[in-house]
């Protein structure tokens, strides 16, 4: 166990506990503001994290491969960004994930954010999501519910061949719930479009 709480930390540098398969807990400072690029990857002990509203910036790969991780609730003040790639990649046990309502209108998850998360039964994309990426939900094999609360439709930050694949290998039983008034929207645009007939109206 790591306590950092007395401490005035407003950042972790990249890869700080990087492999450390005995890390089972951290406690960390109201202070922090910063996680850097694979702080925590390959954590394979560390079974939950809680991050204080204080954390604005989460960077590439910090929990990839924290393979007991089961719930994270992400900071309400978490700008996210491009720097989110790889986030969750490989966190096998994570079955339960609360995106941040974004505070910026231009929100955007990152490539292969949550590949291979195989025990996610449901996500929520949040308000203020205008983008999503290549890989997104890859390998998802549990995935059966992706709900969507944007306002408009998020578009694909790539055009590259098969980027729009962001949901291959989830549960045949995919449902993606949308806003009634963008059903049509969300059905002719990319990436949702590959899985139009999986697309349905929100209760």
């Amino acid at each position: 166990a790591i306590d950092l709480r007395t401490t005035q930390v407003t950042a972790l540098p990249g890869g700080l506990f990087k492999g450390l398969t005995n890390l089972t807990t951290v406690q960390l400072p109201t202070s922090l503001i910063t996680i850097g690029v694979s702080a925590f990857e390959g954590c394979t002990g560390l079974t939950s994290l809680n991050l204080s509203d204080n954390v604005t910036t989460i960077s590439n790969f910090a929990f990839r491969d924290c393979t007991n991780l089961t719930t994270v609730n992400l900071p309400a003040n978490l700008a996210l960004a491009a720097t989110t790639a790889g986030l969750f990649e490989g966190c096998t046990a994570l079955v339960t994930v609360n995106l941040p309502r974004s505070i910026n209108s231009t929100a955007f998850l990152g490539t292969n954010m949550f590949k291979s998360c195989t025990s996610l039964p449901s996500i929520t994309i949040t308000a203020g999501v205008t983008q999503v990426s290549p890989g997104l939900f890859d390998g998802c094999s549990s995935l059966r519910t992706v709900t969507v609360n944007t306002t408009i439709v998020p578009t694909n930050s790539s055009t590259a061949v098969g980027a729009n694949n962001i949901l291959l290998g989830a549960s045949p039983s995919l449902v993606i719930k949308v806003p009634s008034n963008l059903v049509t929207s969300f059905k002719a645009t990319q990436p949702w479009a590959t899985y139009s007939t999986t697309v349905q109206a929100q209760p």
